[in-house]
């Protein structure tokens, strides 16, 4: 039991200013914040402070990047046709 804690205390990340600086370079509190309030990123309440967990979050931003690779590619007739229309204006 004791490793299990060691564990979830490592991997959680509490108040607003901790997730800050591991996720922006710049440490902008109120953008947690506006992310918290709309967004679907992993961030909870836990006694009154924003929480997250790392691995949790990183999974997330995992799938992020996996739905974008998913995406399926233009035709070429598609290409294309954009090209050709990016080309008369």
């Amino acid at each position: 039991m004791a490793m299990q804690e060691v564990e979830l205390a490592e991997d959680l990340v509490l108040g607003a200013a901790n997730i800050a600086t591991l996720m922006l370079k710049d440490g902008n509190v109120r953008t947690i914040y506006h992310w918290a309030a709309t967004t679907n990123i992993p961030i909870f309440h836990l006694g009154g402070q924003l929480a997250l967990r790392r691995s949790v979050l990183f999974r997330w931003i995992e799938s992020l990047e996996n739905r974008g690779r998913n995406l399926p590619s233009p035709s070429n007739e598609a290409a294309a046709k954009m090209r050709s229309s990016s080309e008369m204006r």
